[in-house]
């Protein structure tokens, strides 16, 4: 079993869509609107596999992963609310926000 598990087949393909397709399964009685959330939970499925799950302290791969959880809740967030008007700024904001803490370490590095 650890074998199949330890295998880059499994942990890229098999395990993402296994759990992507039981997601979507189990949320589609709630809307299409909660099944979209499927793709992510498979995602996070493989990441667990291959990166574990010690977030501290924080490396450049451990925030990519986080700011996508972050993405995820707030594009659902996003999706609740009826703010259409303000939603390509916050996001535009949103952007920068995560650029500048991916790639503040290295800049406090270089003076």
């Amino acid at each position: 079993m650890e074998q199949i598990i330890a295998h880059p087949l499994f942990q890229s393909a098999l395990l993402p869509f296994s759990v992507s397709l039981v997601a979507v399964l189990a949320l589609r009685r709630f809307g299409w609107f909660w099944a979209g959330l499927a793709l992510a939970l498979g995602f996070y499925a493989s990441v667990y596999l291959i990166n574990g799950v010690d977030l501290f302290p924080l490396r450049s791969t451990q925030k990519i992963v986080l700011a996508g959880l972050i993405a995820v809740a707030l594009g659902l967030l996003l999706d609740t609310l009826w703010l259409r008007r303000y939603i390509k700024s916050l996001l535009a904001l949103a952007a920068v926000a995560v650029v500048l803490w991916l790639i503040w370490p290295r800049l406090n590095r270089l003076e």
